[in-house]
C-alpha cells in the first residue's frame, strides 16, 4: 500500500516547502498495483493557475478505495499527477509517548479529556487495539433498527470555530492542513481527511452518513451508519453518540475520543502548536514501510515491484502559446431616484490563464458602459518551492514580469504596483515584512472576499473597478499563520483559498543565502487605455528598485542587508541602504533593521519582537525616524512626518469560555509636535451555533490647536442554520457624547436546492432613517450562473440588476471544449485518466483496468465531476 507522493523517506521535502506547487511543475506518478483496493496511477492535463498547495518532483499517489482525494494545480499537459505536500520522516526518532488522549496546550492546568485509551490488549492472536471508556456493544448478531426521525441534512460550523491542524507521529508529519472543530472536551475531526492522512482506505459518503472500508490490514474492517446508529468494527457492532458526530456538507465529523475507541490509536492536542499528536499501537503504514526500508539497505537488496521508488525531478515543459482557461463575468444594472433621470450600467470581467512566452500567462480585461475595454493587466510568472526556475543551481523560487508588486522594504516603503520584474530565491509565501503580510489577487465584478487568520475574521473587501483585492499590512502571529480568503459571488458561489505564512521559523541556513529582487514603473500598467488620469503624484510612472540579501550565520542569527532608490511626492529621488539582523533566543523571535537615507543623510531605526506563550502571543515593534524622510513617514504635500512609531499587539484565547481576544495600541508622534494613539480590542465568541464577533477603536488625536478623540465599535454575528446562513452587523459610537447607533444591517442566504438560492438584504442607517430592503434569486445551471437582484429604500431609490457568469475551457488532448458556470481560470481545471498501472510505466496499455467514478478533491473539498469511461475534465 503506498502513501501519496511518498512515505517520507530521507529525499522526501518538509511539508512546509511543498505547501505551494508552482504551475511551472510536471509531476509523475505511476501508482503501484496491490490488494483491495488497487491503486491507480493518473494522467492529467492541468491548466495553469497561481500555485495551490500539492507535491515537490515525482512521487506517488494512492487513491484508497478508488477516491483520489487531489488537489490539483491548474497545468496543462501534466502526464501524471499527485497533490499532497511532501511528508518529513525521521526513522530514528520514535513517536514521542505521553498521556493517553486529551487536550494539551503546553500548560499542565488546561489540560482536557479527549477520551481515556486504556491498555493494549490482544485476543486470538489478532492485532491489539486500544480501547478507552468502552462503549456500549452488541452481539455481532444483533439488529439495529434505523431511526426514522434522524436527518441526514448537512450542517456547519463558523470559521471562527475551526482549528487547522498539523498531524503528527512523533516527529513526522502526516498533514499539515486537518480542518477540525474545537469542542468541550476536545475536537472534531474530519474522517475523510484524517483517514487519508494515514493511509486507512476507508471511503467516507457524507451525503449518505456512511464510511466502510479497512485500517492497518484487510482483517480490521469498519463500517460506520449514521443513520442506523451503529459503528462495526473487526465484527463488534458500537452504537453511535451522534451527539458527538456531524455531518458537513462534504465531510463527516467525528469527536476524537471515538476514534480512540474505534482504533488503535491515541489523539491528544496541543492548542499552543496547533497540533494533532497521535500515538499508534499499532505501526501505520508509512511506518511499516520504513521498517521495510531499514531492512532491505541492511541486507543490500534491490528495490523490487511492489516497493516505493525513489523518481526524479522531471522538470516541466513550458509552450510559447497555448488555448487558456477563460473565466467571463458581466452585470447590467438600472438604478432609479425619485426626482432624477434613471441611468442604466453594463460591467464585464475576462480573466484568462494558460502558458504564454514559456511562462504562466495571467490576462485581465474589463469594460463598463463608458468604455469597452477599461483596464487590462498582464502578468507572465513561474514558481518553484525547491527553487528550480532557472535550474538546479540557482535557487530561484519565483519570477514575474508585466504588472507586478515591488517587495515592501521596512521602514521605507510598501508594496506597490506597476510594469516591472520581480525575482526572489526566498520561500513563497514568506512574510512581507517581520510580523505583517500582503495578500493580492484578482477579484471579479460583484465578488466579496473575507480575510480569516486561523479562523478569526480580520477584514472583507468588495470588488473594485480595477479588478483586484488588497490586504496590506496583515499582522502574522508567531508559528503557523493559517490565511484563508473566502469568495463569495453574485450568483451564490463561494470559494475558499487557504495560504500559510510562517513567522520566526523561517531562518536561513547557516551558510546559506537568499534574495530578492524588483524594479518597476509606479502605478504604471503593461497596457495603458486612454489619457492618464492625475492622480496628484508626480512620482507615477518613475521607476523604483528594491534589493534584499540575507546569509544565515547561525540556526538563530540571519544578517542581511538591502538597496532601495524610488522617488518621493514631490519628484525627488532618494536612496537607501539598510541592514539588519532577525533571530530568535528563549522562544522569542526578533528583527533589527537600521536604514541610511544615501541623498539626506537622514536615519531609521526599527525593533521587533515576538513571543508566544501558554496562554497567549505578544507582538511588539518601534520604529524611530532622526531627520528621515521616505514613504513609510509620510512624504505629500500637507504631511506630517512621522517622528516615532509604537505598536503593541496582544492574542490570546479563554478556553473556558471558547472566547478570543485581540488587544492593540498604537502611538504615532510627528515632527511638529502633534501625535495619535489608536486602542483596539476585538472580541469574538461562538455560542447557539452563531459566531460573534465585537470590535472596539479609541482614537486620540492631539494637536497643537486642541485635539479629538471618539470610541467606535461594531458588533458582527454569523450563524449557519441547516440550509439558512445569517449574517448581521451593527455598528455604534461611544463618547460622541453618549452612546449612539449608526446603522444595522443583515443577510439571509437560504440554499433552497437543485441549484437555486435565494438572499435577502435588510439595513437601516439611525441618522437619516432610511430603511434599504433587496433580494436576489440566483440559479446555477449547467453551462453559466445568473442572478436576478433587486433592492429597494425608503428615500425612494430603486435598483435591478442581473449579473451572469462562466467559464471556457479546452480539454489538452481531445481539442473538446467544455463550459463551466463555476470560475476555472481562478481557481483550475484538471484533465485525468485513472487506471491500475500494473506494468508501472505510467502509460495506459492494452490489458490494463480503467478504474471509473474515480473523485477528484480540489482545495479539500471533492469535485462534483467523477471520471467517466476513466477520463474527466473537470
Amino acid at each position: 500500500m503506498s502513501h501519496p507522493l511518498g512515505d517520507g523517506g530521507s529525499d522526501a521535502p518538509p511539508a512546509g516547502e511543498a505547501d505551494n506547487l508552482p504551475p511551472g511543475r510536471s509531476l509523475s506518478a505511476p501508482v503501484l498495483p496491490s490488494t483491495a483496493p488497487s491503486p491507480a496511477a493518473v494522467e492529467a492535463n492541468v491548466p495553469i493557475d497561481s500555485p495551490k498547495p500539492g507535491p515537490a518532483g515525482r512521487q506517488f499517489a494512492y487513491l484508497p478505495d478508488v477516491f483520489a482525494d487531489h488537489q490539483f494545480t491548474h497545468r496543462r499537459d501534466v502526464s501524471r499527477i499527485t497533490d499532497q505536500p511532501g511528508r518529513r520522516w525521521e526513522p530514528d526518532l520514535p513517536a514521542k509517548q505521553g498521556p493517553p488522549g486529551g487536550v494539551d496546550d503546553g500548560h499542565p492546568a488546561r489540560r482536557a479529556d479527549v477520551g481515556a485509551a486504556g491498555s493494549a490488549q490482544k485476543v486470538s492472536g489478532e492485532p491489539a487495539l486500544t480501547r478507552g471508556h468502552p462503549p456500549q456493544e452488541l452481539n455481532s448478531t444483533a439488529m439495529v433498527v434505523p431511526d426514522a426521525e434522524v436527518s441526514l441534512e448537512p450542517t456547519s460550523r463558523p470559521a471562527e470555530d475551526e482549528l487547522i491542524l498539523q498531524l503528527v507521529v512523533g516527529r513526522t508529519v502526516l498533514s499539515d492542513g486537518l480542518l477540525g472543530y474545537l469542542v468541550p472536551s476536545g475536537v472534531l475531526l474530519p474522517l475523510s481527511d484524517f483517514f487519508y492522512a494515514v493511509e486507512f482506505p476507508i471511503q467516507v459518503t457524507a451525503a449518505e452518513g456512511h464510511a466502510s472500508g479497512w485500517f492497518i490490514d484487510e482483517r480490521h474492517q469498519f463500517d460506520l451508519d449514521y443513520a442506523r446508529g451503529e459503528v462495526r468494527v473487526d465484527g463488534r457492532v458500537h452504537k453511535l453518540n451522534r451527539n458527538l458526530v456531524e455531518l458537513h456538507q462534504h465531510e463527516i465529523y467525528v469527536h476524537s475520543s471515538l476514534l480512540q475507541q474505534w482504533l488503535p490509536l491515541r489523539l491528544s492536542v496541543d492548542l499552543a502548536s496547533l497540533r494533532l499528536k497521535l500515538e499508534p499501537d499499532e505501526a501505520l503504514p508509512f511506518q511499516q514501510r520504513a521498517q521495510r526500508q531499514m531492512r532491505r539497505q541492511m541486507l543490500g537488496r534491490k528495490w523490487e515491484a511492489g516497493d516505493e521508488l525513489q523518481l526524479p525531478y522531471l522538470p516541466d515543459v513550458f509552450e510559447a502559446v497555448e488555448v487558456p482557461l477563460i473565466d467571463l463575468s458581466g452585470s447590467l444594472a438600472h438604478r432609479g431616484v425619485k426626482g432624477q433621470p434613471a441611468s442604466n450600467a453594463a460591467h464585464f470581467n475576462m480573466l484568462a490563464t494558460g502558458d504564454l512566452l514559456w511562462m504562466n500567462g495571467k490576462l485581465y480585461v474589463s469594460g463598463n458602459e463608458n468604455d469597452a475595454i477599461s483596464n487590462v493587466r498582464l502578468t507572465l510568472s513561474r514558481k518553484d518551492p525547491e527553487g528550480r526556475v532557472f535550474g538546479e543551481h540557482l535557487g530561484v523560487t519565483s519570477v514575474a514580469l508585466g504588472d507586478v508588486y515591488s517587495p515592501s522594504m521596512a521602514l521605507v516603503s510598501g508594496s506597490g504596483s506597476g510594469r516591472g520584474l520581480t525575482l526572489s530565491s526566498m520561500p513563497l509565501n514568506h512574510p512581507t515584512e517581520f510580523s505583517k503580510t500582503h495578500l493580492t489577487g484578482e477579484l471579479l465584478q460583484g465578488w466579496e472576499v473575507e480575510l480569516y487568520r486561523n479562523g478569526e475574521l480580520l477584514d472583507s473587501q468588495i470588488s473594485r473597478s480595477d479588478g483586484r483585492y488588497e490586504f496590506l499590512d496583515v499582522p502574522l502571529l508567531p508559528g503557523n499563520n493559517h490565511m484563508k480568503l473566502v469568495f463569495y459571488g453574485p450568483q451564490g458561489q463561494r470559494r475558499e483559498e487557504v495560504r500559510r505564512v510562517l513567522v520566526g521559523a523561517g531562518q536561513v541556513r547557516p551558510g546559506e543565502q537568499q534574495f530578492q529582487v524588483g524594479i518597476n514603473q509606479k502605478d504604471e500598467g503593461v497596457v495603458e487605455l486612454g489619457e492618464r488620469k492625475d492622480s496628484g503624484d508626480s512620482a507615477r510612472g518613475a521607476y523604483q528598485l528594491a534589493l534584499e540579501y540575507e546569509r544565515g550565520i547561525s540556526n538563530n542569527l540571519t544578517l542581511g542587508s538591502s538597496f532601495t532608490t524610488l522617488p518621493l511626492a514631490d519628484g525627488e529621488r532618494r536612496y537607501y541602504l539598510g541592514v539588519n539582523a532577525r533571530g530568535s533566543l528563549l522562544g522569542a523571535f526578533s528583527r533589527v533593521d537600521l536604514v541610511h537615507d544615501l541623498t539626506a543623510g537622514g536615519v531609521a531605526l526599527g525593533l521587533d519582537l515576538q513571543t508566544q506563550q501558554d496562554l497567549f502571543s505578544l507582538t511588539l515593534s518601534h520604529d524611530q525616524f532622526f531627520n528621515f524622510t521616505s514613504r513609510k513617514t509620510g512624504v505629500m504635500e500637507g504631511d506630517d512626518p512621522l517622528l516615532s512609531n509604537t505598536d503593541f499587539r496582544l492574542d490570546g484565547d479563554i478556553d473556558a469560555f471558547n472566547l478570543r481576544y485581540a488587544l492593540t495600541f498604537g502611538w504615532d508622534r510627528f515632527r511638529s509636535g502633534n501625535s495619535e494613539i489608536h486602542v483596539g480590542n476585538r472580541l469574538s465568541l461562538f455560542w447557539a451555533d452563531t459566531a460573534f464577533t465585537n470590535t472596539l477603536d479609541y482614537y486620540y488625536s492631539g494637536q497643537q490647536t486642541g485635539h479629538s478623540s471618539g470610541l467606535n465599535g461594531a458588533l458582527r454575528a454569523s450563524g449557519r442554520y441547516n440550509d439558512f446562513r445569517l449574517r448581521g452587523t451593527l455598528d455604534y459610537a461611544l463618547l460622541t457624547p453618549g452612546v449612539s447607533l449608526d446603522q444595522l444591517s443583515g443577510t439571509l442566504d437560504w440554499r433552497v436546492g437543485d441549484g437555486y438560492s435565494l438572499r435577502a438584504d435588510l439595513s437601516y442607517n439611525f441618522d437619516t432613517s432610511v430603511i434599504s430592503l433587496g433580494g436576489s434569486l440566483n440559479r446555477k445551471f449547467k453551462y453559466f450562473a445568473l442572478s436576478l437582484s433587486s433592492s429597494y429604500s425608503s428615500d425612494e431609490k430603486l435598483n435591478v440588476g442581473l449579473t451572469w457568469s462562466l467559464s471556457l475551457g479546452r480539454e489538452p488532448r481531445h481539442g473538446s471544449w467544455f463550459i463551466w458556470p463555476e470560475k476555472r481560470a481562478s481557481y483550475g481545471a484538471v484533465s485525468a485518466s485513472v487506471f491500475i498501472d500494473r506494468n508501472m510505466n505510467g502509460v495506459f496499455d492494452q490489458g490494463e483496468t480503467p478504474l471509473v467514478g474515480t473523485r477528484f478533491r480540489r482545495g479539500g473539498v471533492p469535485d462534483d465531476a467523477l471520471s467517466d469511461d476513466m477520463e474527466c475534465f473537470c
